[in-house]
Protein backbone atom coordinates (compact mmCIF):
# COMPACT_ATOMS: atom_id res chain seq x y z
CA UNK A 1 0.00 0.00 0.00
CA UNK A 2 1.30 3.50 -0.77
CA UNK A 3 1.99 5.81 2.16
CA UNK A 4 -0.61 8.31 3.31
CA UNK A 5 1.59 11.11 1.98
CA UNK A 6 1.77 9.45 -1.46
CA UNK A 7 -2.01 9.02 -1.52
CA UNK A 8 -2.48 12.64 -0.43
CA UNK A 9 -0.15 13.82 -3.21
CA UNK A 10 -2.05 11.77 -5.80
CA UNK A 11 -5.40 13.12 -4.64
CA UNK A 12 -4.15 16.70 -4.66
CA UNK A 13 -2.99 16.25 -8.27
CA UNK A 14 -6.39 14.84 -9.30
CA UNK A 15 -8.28 17.66 -7.58
CA UNK A 16 -5.93 20.33 -8.97
CA UNK A 17 -6.33 18.96 -12.52
CA UNK A 18 -10.12 18.98 -12.30
CA UNK A 19 -10.23 22.39 -10.63
CA UNK A 20 -7.86 24.00 -13.12
CA UNK A 21 -10.43 23.29 -15.85
CA UNK A 22 -13.20 24.93 -13.86
CA UNK A 23 -14.08 28.59 -14.06
CA UNK A 24 -16.02 28.80 -10.83
CA UNK A 25 -16.20 32.33 -9.60
CA UNK A 26 -16.17 33.37 -5.97
CA UNK A 27 -19.94 33.22 -5.82
CA UNK A 28 -22.50 30.47 -5.89
CA UNK A 29 -22.71 30.82 -9.67
CA UNK A 30 -22.21 27.08 -9.74
CA UNK A 31 -25.90 26.54 -10.43
CA UNK A 32 -26.32 29.19 -13.11
CA UNK A 33 -23.29 28.96 -15.40
CA UNK A 34 -23.43 27.69 -18.96
CA UNK A 35 -23.87 23.97 -19.54
CA UNK A 36 -20.25 23.62 -20.64
CA UNK A 37 -18.95 25.23 -17.47
CA UNK A 38 -21.36 23.20 -15.35
CA UNK A 39 -19.90 20.04 -16.84
CA UNK A 40 -16.40 21.11 -15.80
CA UNK A 41 -17.67 21.85 -12.31
CA UNK A 42 -19.38 18.49 -12.14
CA UNK A 43 -15.99 17.02 -12.99
CA UNK A 44 -14.51 18.51 -9.80
CA UNK A 45 -17.41 17.03 -7.84
CA UNK A 46 -16.94 13.68 -9.58
CA UNK A 47 -13.24 13.67 -8.66
CA UNK A 48 -14.12 14.39 -5.03
CA UNK A 49 -16.72 11.61 -5.04
CA UNK A 50 -14.25 9.18 -6.62
CA UNK A 51 -11.61 10.00 -4.02
CA UNK A 52 -14.13 9.30 -1.28
CA UNK A 53 -14.85 5.91 -2.85
CA UNK A 54 -11.12 5.19 -3.34
CA UNK A 55 -10.50 5.74 0.35
CA UNK A 56 -12.95 2.96 1.17
CA UNK A 57 -10.73 0.51 -0.72
CA UNK A 58 -7.55 1.05 1.31
CA UNK A 59 -6.77 -1.30 4.14
CA UNK A 60 -4.14 -1.69 6.81
CA UNK A 61 -3.68 -5.22 8.13
CA UNK A 62 -6.84 -6.26 6.24
CA UNK A 63 -8.93 -3.63 8.03
CA UNK A 64 -10.48 -0.59 6.34
CA UNK A 65 -8.95 2.76 7.18
CA UNK A 66 -10.47 4.50 10.17
CA UNK A 67 -12.20 7.83 9.70
CA UNK A 68 -9.18 9.51 11.31
CA UNK A 69 -6.83 7.81 8.84
CA UNK A 70 -9.00 8.81 5.87
CA UNK A 71 -9.16 12.37 7.18
CA UNK A 72 -5.38 12.43 7.57
CA UNK A 73 -5.00 11.58 3.89
CA UNK A 74 -7.57 14.18 2.81
CA UNK A 75 -6.02 16.86 5.01
CA UNK A 76 -2.63 15.97 3.56
CA UNK A 77 -4.02 16.60 0.07
CA UNK A 78 -5.48 19.91 1.30
CA UNK A 79 -2.06 20.98 2.58
CA UNK A 80 -0.46 20.13 -0.77
CA UNK A 81 -3.20 22.17 -2.47
CA UNK A 82 -2.37 25.14 -0.22
CA UNK A 83 -5.67 25.32 1.64
CA UNK A 84 -5.51 27.37 4.83
CA UNK A 85 -8.11 25.16 6.51
CA UNK A 86 -7.38 21.52 5.58
CA UNK A 87 -10.62 20.44 7.27
CA UNK A 88 -12.53 22.21 4.51
CA UNK A 89 -11.51 19.53 2.00
CA UNK A 90 -12.82 16.85 4.37
CA UNK A 91 -16.16 18.68 4.42
CA UNK A 92 -16.15 19.11 0.63
CA UNK A 93 -15.65 15.38 0.08
CA UNK A 94 -18.50 14.65 2.46
CA UNK A 95 -20.87 17.09 0.75
CA UNK A 96 -19.86 15.96 -2.75
CA UNK A 97 -20.44 12.34 -1.80
CA UNK A 98 -23.88 13.18 -0.44
CA UNK A 99 -24.72 15.22 -3.56
CA UNK A 100 -25.36 18.16 -1.25
CA UNK A 101 -24.54 20.82 -3.81
CA UNK A 102 -25.96 23.71 -1.79
CA UNK A 103 -23.63 22.97 1.12
CA UNK A 104 -20.78 22.22 -1.27
CA UNK A 105 -21.23 25.59 -2.98
CA UNK A 106 -20.52 27.27 0.35
CA UNK A 107 -16.97 25.90 0.26
CA UNK A 108 -16.17 26.68 -3.41
CA UNK A 109 -15.10 30.30 -3.05
CA UNK A 110 -12.48 29.70 -0.37
CA UNK A 111 -11.36 26.49 -2.05
CA UNK A 112 -10.65 28.11 -5.40
CA UNK A 113 -9.24 31.28 -3.87
CA UNK A 114 -6.72 29.37 -1.74
CA UNK A 115 -5.85 26.44 -3.97
CA UNK A 116 -2.51 26.56 -5.71
CA UNK A 117 -3.20 25.59 -9.32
Amino acid sequence: MPTFDEISEDYSKRIRAAASESSLSKSAAYLTESEKQQEKQRNVTAVLKQINEDLKGYTIESKPLSEDQRNRIIKGAAVVLGLKKPDSLVLMLKEASNDNFVALANYWAAFFAEMKL
